[in-house]
């Protein structure tokens, strides 16, 4: 019996590693929506789109449905290191855990981990937004003895991966840096690249910036913002394998183009989708 008990513990310890945390998100406080109202239509409708949309549009998509002061903004953010396959799937399980943290509120974030998705009723589109923030410290010291150099490595690889994504129409850049015999730390930036290259830049100086706050003495953590994100770990977190097929220098950004899909029919025209495209190129 007691030899049956403990396989019954350790394998509950091991499903628990390997569910799922919850992923962080902010559920804003300055509006609500009822369920089955045009406001929640129109959320459904972009939701459910979103998706495929991102996938089919290289990895960023921005939409809005419907006309104010029911018209929703929806924009959604894979990891620049991420295929399609993967891409698909944060944002659909993104989109869904959504509805479930922040069932009625009109604005909305969630960082899925591999991508961001945020809606609101007001224009999110273009604009460096710093907060709502989170922070998501690693659990693990930084050995006090390797505290100080491993700092003056962490922030010299993050200034020099900030400039390649704000310099790049990427908007993302990922670099490693050895900070002892046997140790190397690994760091992710990334923009949503709707906004500008200053924009950019000042939004993630200010997330690596805000390491110090998070993760201070801390083996990794992530620093989460509406606009841009900064990440740190002491293993390999990214796709090193995708990104190194990847172009190495900016490509001119494609044409943005917005139509309009014809609206199901309703009184206000709520249900009407404006979509703004961008390919990977654009990322």
């Amino acid at each position: 019996m007691r030899y049956s008990s403990l396989i019954t513990i350790a394998h509950a310890f091991l499903i628990s590693l390997t569910l799922p945390s919850a992923q962080p998100q902010v559920c804003s406080n300055k509006g609500t929506f009822s369920t089955n109202s045009t406001y929640d239509k129109n959320l459904n409708l972009l939701l459910s789109s979103l998706p495929s949309n991102t996938t089919a549009n290289g990895g960023f998509y921005n939409a809005t449905a419907g006309q104010d002061p029911n018209k929703v903004y929806t924009l959604a953010l894979c990891r620049g290191d991420l295929d399609t396959t993967k891409c698909y799937k944060c944002v659909d399980t993104s989109s869904r855990d959504i509805t479930k943290q922040c069932p009625n509120q009109k604005e909305a974030i969630i960082w899925g981990g591999a991508c961001i998705l945020r809606y609101s009723n007001r224009n999110i589109f273009g604009t460096m937004e710093v907060a709502p923030f989170q922070y998501v410290p690693n659990p693990n010291n930084i050995s006090s003895t390797e505290l100080d150099h491993f700092n003056q490595t962490l922030y010299n690889l993050m200034g020099s991966i900030v400039t390649q994504a704000s310099n790049s129409s990427l908007k993302f850049a990922v670099g490693n840096a050895s900070f002892s015999s046997s140790k190397i730390v690994y760091a992710l930036v990334q923009c949503t690249p709707d906004i500008s290259q200053r924009d950019c830049r000042i939004c993630l100086q200010g997330a690596v910036g805000d390491i110090s706050s998070c993760c201070g003495g801390k083996e990794g953590g992530r620093v989460l913002r509406p606009s841009c994100i900064a990440w740190f770990e002491l293993f390999r977190f990214y796709d090193s394998t995708l990104l190194a097929n990847s172009p190495t220098q900016a490509i001119p950004p494609t044409p943005t183009s917005t139509q309009a899909i014809p609206p199901t029919p309703t009184s206000d025209n709520s249900n009407s989708l404006t979509k703004t495209r961008r390919g990977m190129s654009d990322m």
